[in-house]
């Protein structure tokens, strides 16, 4: 005996109810969908998909071409499947490179991650922890970091002052330490701190003096500060007063 194939016809997706026996095809002339009900009597669509939303597990069988198109309304959220989730990013040139973007592992996390991209316009690039890259217009707050291996060279031209006979008035400058040798010397050496010149009746020693030895019977020398004073006695009160610089 041949099988025969039933056909009704309403305005709303049947129910079990509807089905006289599962040879029967409804169709919801309403919208065009196609029910048959299953041996369990199970009422199930047969016509496919008219709104992708209609599948609630989705899969691809191969890529997924865009068409120039885009994926619009709301927050684009990639799940896995016990891995961490990677965007791949890939290159103009036969698909050759990609840059990967991906979630840390889940023991790193304290809380929900959120990215955002600079609002700057032009082209932007992401600062890398191990890459050699030039940053500029950023401003580091050195009360919350650490800055290491500053060498003298790294130091911006006109912060580094290496003449204090011209120093800025302002505190806007360093010294170099042969800037501060060069003036304390200079200072020292003007002062008289390389030692005394010695004349006698006007006419100077060879060397200079760092000690001055009176003798004589009548020789009486004072003084616990810079200022010394000389006592010459015997027929003279004159007094000889001889400043020292040390």
């Amino acid at each position: 005996m041949a099988n025969v194939i039933r056909h009704k016809k309403g305005t709303s997706t049947p129910a079990a109810s509807d089905f006289s026996n599962t040879a029967e095809i409804l169709v919801d002339t309403s919208n065009g969908n196609i029910f048959n009900k299953t041996d369990t009597g199970t009422v199930v669509k047969v016509n496919g998909l008219a709104n992708i939303v209609e599948d609630t597990s989705p899969q691809l069988g191969g890529d997924l071409d865009m068409n120039s198109k885009f994926i619009s309304s709301g927050v684009l959220g990639v799940k896995n499947s016990g891995t961490q989730s990677q965007l791949q990013l890939y290159c103009e040139s036969s698909n050759a490179h990609y840059a990967a973007i991906q979630a840390p592992a889940h023991s790193v996390f304290s809380g929900n991650v959120v990215l955002t991209l600079p609002a700057a316009a032009g082209s932007q690039s992401l600062v890398g922890t191990t890459e050699t890259q030039t940053l500029t217009n950023k401003t580091i707050d050195v009360d919350s970091n650490t800055i290491s291996n500053i060498e003298v060279d790294n130091l911006k031209s006109g912060v580094l002052d290496t003449n204090l006979a011209s120093v800025s008035s302002n505190d806007d400058t360093l010294a170099s330490a042969k800037a501060i040798k060069t003036y304390v010397d200079t200072e020292v050496a003007g002062a008289g701190g390389g030692g005394v010149t010695v004349e006698d009746e006007g006419s100077a020693l060879s060397t200079t003096a760092t000690t001055l030895n009176f003798v004589g019977s009548g020789v009486q020398a004072t003084g616990t500060g810079a200022t010394k004073t000389i006592t010459v006695s015997g027929g003279s009160t004159d007094l000889i007063e001889v400043m020292m610089f040390t």
